[in-house]
């Protein structure tokens, strides 16, 4: 029952009358057509109506009755419905089209609950009567109200008497510039002439609104209950499907789901509970394959043990010149490990060091016999072929040994320096250095041919396929793409990179014809110490890709068992899709990454068996999740379903493995990310990617010592990714370094990240904890000149005034703050993120209980989530309430590991605090 108050209310108001033109007709020749007409005319209005802050009083048929506290707005209503229908007719037939009459009158009228009525009641829906389609007609009270208040050209229809009426009203009709055909007069003057041919239209319309109606509710009870019953359909088989799941029968559950799709296409609990069972299936796989790799990996380490043993017996007979000792310890290693590539290293070091004793032996003997006159024993020439880097550099270095031994001939002082070579000599074949090294993008020979850029393809393909030895040191392909290929400083590229070799080349290509160069240059001295070509058909040719690999770790004196090339496809097509992908999905602008996506989606599309492909897309995609600020769900759904289909075609697949540990982090399922990382980072040990993320997990477990060091060696291998240095950033920013925070995120934006989310998420904060709050102020206010429809935006540079202690700033800038989240709510309904910023400006403002409702609402909107809980926090603590901010905090961090929140810059004082990093540690890790 509608409040007392409301019943016999009289109020000023424009009431307005919109018809369909001849919906009667329409029903009669389609009736499905017809209704479907009239529920996008119900919509189109209905939206209008609130746009203008109209009330809609009732909807009977085809006709709608709405009232508005403003003439303007009723008028800019009218106009802006007639146009909106006007261009959805266009090119319609006659049945198709929505042709509505409008009809505006003020005046007084009587509320009645949800209902009105009076005089001005029954004008307005007489003026709409005798309305023309598509036109507006007003009243002479409507036209007094507006014409000085809004650009409007009308044209007078005269007088009209209307039954009941007192007195004639003079009725304008509304000329539509915007629209040419109506921005002439109708021809309603000349057809209007009496008072009997007012009420008859009133009437028929009336009488048509009635039948249509009638029509419409019957309709409306056919579908009610065959919606009903459809509805029923579903709730039976998602129950069912719910407690097949429940029982773990999941081929049964998804049976039941299935026959959910059958009755609608889209069903957002079926989908979830789909994806449930899909992510179980998974979780069952892989608790079966990490209890078989828990088995592995304790019966190695049982292995791995006994092997360091007898190693560590090898390398102290091997300190003691025992070397009979030292290799009978080494071969004790080949039958639990056959191919251990320490083992057999320290062999080759055994025999080296025992060699070279040997050669000390005879020199001293030599020196011996110079000294006594004794005749040197004639020896045969030795021939040293060198084959590798390793065996190339003692070369040089036994020249020198050899020059030291000739001049022993003469003195005896030749006896000393050859034991000091030959003690250098074995220092460095015990203690060797690892061979580091980065591939540039090859050149492309004639350059008119290339298609997919085989330089940068091929290149991006060996990189991959080195760095999955662990003794090899090898520059990521998203640093090294940027070092280019054209007449390259290795000199400086070894400098800054840290590497001992730089791989540079050609691709000759004639017609499908691949001839690739290789030349490996030390960056010492810029000496070339290999080249060779090889030939092939493809650039996907696992054959190619394993002959580069042997030749290379051969050339690095590596003994290594050659891993099998990672498994592309045969499909050029889909090859030539896949090429262009990888490597746009490695650029810092997301447009590129985007542009990658579509390309491997086609690849994927060309070749649905294309296991690489697919997990390359899911890496894509993450990457498109990441730089879209992480809170597009559908990203991720889609690159959880892209690496599992990998991990189908090929269940052995790192880098879908990889993927799916990165997903699980963000879905907090913090034990299945690090199982799946630590399995990624194990066979693909040259992987920064996995180290980022592996830092990324040990700040969640509060482990930072160790988060640094996975930090430090992905940055290490992948410098010139802005990535690398955020996590860098974050890693110092959460020990209170902001200094080396800033300058980390600094680096970040140089080489390409989102400098947008850097600032929002990190650097306001490190920078007010590092007191240069000026700068916070200048980022703050560039942000705003490009959003100013953004409540975030406002706060953030009221924000940064008030920290800097510019409270008259502050103020103005968190006023238009408020004032736009009102805009947005009057235009927009509801916003969440918008109604929390409101409550933090609320917050600085001194207002704290409106605080507290705003973001009761935005918590109640978003159902607690994460990061609504850490918005309540900040709010709290703004308002100097400790213990609810530090309860709201740790609840934010239980539900959602957030770093952009947890660094956020309202926290800036409460991060200073010794015990805040202990508090950001979610309770299962906390002990």
């Amino acid at each position: 029952m509608p409040p007392a108050e409301d019943i016999g209310t009289r109020k000023l108001a424009a009431i307005m009358f919109t018809d369909i033109k001849g919906f009667s007709r329409k029903m009669g020749e389609n009736e499905t057509v017809a209704m479907a007409l009239l529920k996008a005319h119900d919509a189109m209005m209905n939206e209008l109506v609130a746009k203008y802050d109209g009330k809609v009083i009732k909807s009977i048929g085809d006709s709608f009755m709405v009232d508005f506290s403003s003439a303007v707005n009723a008028v800019k209503c009218a106009i802006e419905a007639q146009e909106i229908f006007w261009y959805y007719n266009k090119g319609k037939s006659d049945l198709e089209k929505i042709e509505i009459r409008i009809g505006i009158h003020l005046g007084d009228v009587i509320t009645d609950g949800h209902d009105i009525f009076g005089d001005g009641v029954n004008i307005a829906s007489r003026i709409e009567a005798v309305t023309s389609p598509n036109r507006v007609c007003i009243s002479q009270d409507i036209f007094n109200q507006v014409k000085n208040k809004m650009e409007l050209e009308t044209y007078s229809l005269g007088m009209m008497e209307f039954k009941n009426i007192a007195e004639p009203i003079e009725i304008y009709e509304i000329l539509m510039s915007s629209i040419p055909e109506l921005s002439k007069p109708s021809r309603l003057r000349e057809e209007i002439h009496s008072l009997k041919k007012v009420e008859a239209s009133t009437q028929q319309e009336a009488e048509e609104a009635r039948r249509v109606e009638a029509a419409k509710r019957k309709i409306d009870a056919r579908e009610q209950k065959a919606e009903k019953e459809k509805e029923q359909k579903i709730k039976q088989h998602l129950e069912n499907a719910q407690l097949f799941f429940d029982a773990g029968k999941l081929d049964e559950a998804e049976t039941e789901i299935n026959e959910i799709f059958k009755i609608v296409a889209i069903h957002a609990n079926a989908q979830i509970l789909q994806l449930k069972i899909e992510e179980e299936r998974f979780k069952r796989k892989e608790q079966n394959r990490l209890e078989t790799l828990k088995e592995e990996r304790r019966k190695a380490e049982e292995r791995a043990q006994l092997v360091e043993q007898h190693l560590q017996r090898a390398r102290i007979s091997l300190g003691q010149n025992k070397y009979v000792d030292a290799l009978a310890a080494v071969r004790e290693v080949y039958p639990l490990d056959p191919h251990n590539d320490d083992a057999k290293e320290l062999e080759e070091r055994i025999r080296e060091a025992e060699r070279l004793r040997n050669e000390l032996m005879e020199a001293e003997a030599q020196a011996a016999r110079v000294r006594t006159g004794e005749p040197a024993p004639v020896s045969r020439p030795t021939r040293v072929k060198v084959r590798t880097i390793r065996q190339w550099e003692t070369q040089q270095k036994r020249k020198k040994y050899l020059k030291f031994v000739g001049i022993a001939v003469g003195s005896i002082v030749v006896v000393y320096l050859s034991a000091t070579v030959v003690y250098t000599e074995v220092r460095n074949l015990i203690v060797p250095r690892i061979a580091s090294v980065v591939v540039l993008p090859l050149t492309v020979q004639p350059a008119e041919s290339d298609t997919i850029d085989a330089g940068s393809a091929l290149a991006a393909l060996v990189t991959q396929e080195l760095s999955r030895y662990k003794p090899l040191t090898v520059i990521s392909y998203s640093t090294s793409s940027q070092l280019g290929n054209t007449a390259p400083d290795v000199a400086r590229i070894g400098q800054e990179l840290d590497v001992r070799y730089v791989v540079t080349g050609t691709v000759n290509m004639q017609s499908r014809l691949y001839r690739t160069t290789l030349n490996v240059v030390q960056t010492k001295d810029g000496e070339v110490v290999w080249s060779q070509s090889f030939d092939s058909n493809s650039l996907a040719d696992p054959a190619l890709r394993q002959q580069i690999v042997q030749e290379f770790v051969s050339l690095m004196g590596v003994e290594l068992n050659v891993l099998e090339p990672v498994r592309l496809t045969r499909n050029q097509w889909s090859l030539e899709w896949y090429l262009r992908g990888m490597w746009k999905i490695e650029q810092p602008e997301k447009s590129r990454v985007a542009d990658g996506i579509v390309d491997l989606r086609n690849a994927t599309r060309s070749d649905s068996t294309f296991a690489q492909a697919c997990a390359t897309l899911g890496k894509g995609v993450i990457r498109h999740y990441k730089l879209s600020g992480e809170s597009d769900l559908q990203l991720l759904r889609e690159a959880h379903e892209s690496s599992l289909q990998a991990l189908k075609l090929d269940p052995t697949n790192v880098l879908a493995i990889q993927n799916l540990g990165t997903i699980f982090r963000y879905r907090q399922r913090w034990t299945d990310a690090e199982n799946n990382l630590l399995v990624a980072y194990e066979n693909h040990p040259g992987n920064a990617e996995v180290r980022r993320q592996l830092a990324l997990l040990m700040l969640v477990k509060g482990n930072d010592s160790r988060a640094l060091e996975y930090a430090t060696e992905a940055h290490r291998l992948d410098p010139r990714n802005p990535e690398s240095h955020e996590v860098l950033g974050v890693i110092a920013h959460l020990s209170q370094r902001y200094a080396d925070a800033s300058r980390s995120y600094e680096q970040a934006v140089r080489l390409g990240g989102d400098e947008f989310l850097l600032t929002t998420r990190y650097r306001f904060s490190a920078w007010h904890a590092e007191g240069v709050g000026a700068r916070a102020i200048q980022a703050a206010e560039q942000i705003l000149s490009q959003r100013t429809d953004d409540v975030r935006a406002y706060y953030w540079i009221g924000r940064a005034y008030q920290l800097a202690g510019q409270v008259q700033e502050s103020m103005r800038f968190l006023e238009s703050g408020q004032e736009r989240a009102r805009e947005i709510f009057d235009q927009q309904g509801d916003d969440p993120q918008a109604r929390s910023y409101l409550a933090l400006i609320y917050s600085r403002l001194g207002r704290f209980k409106e605080a507290e409702e705003e973001m009761s609402r935005a918590l109640a909107a978003t159902q607690g989530s994460g990061t609504m809980l850490y918005r309540q926090a900040r709010m709290f603590w703004v308002q100097g309430k400790r213990a609810e901010a530090l309860r709201a905090l740790q609840s934010g961090v239980d539900a959602e590991f957030l770093l952009p929140e947890i660094l956020n810059a309202d926290f800036v004082f409460l991060m200073r605090e010794s015990d805040y990093r202990r508090m950001v540690v979610p309770t299962p890790f906390r002990e």
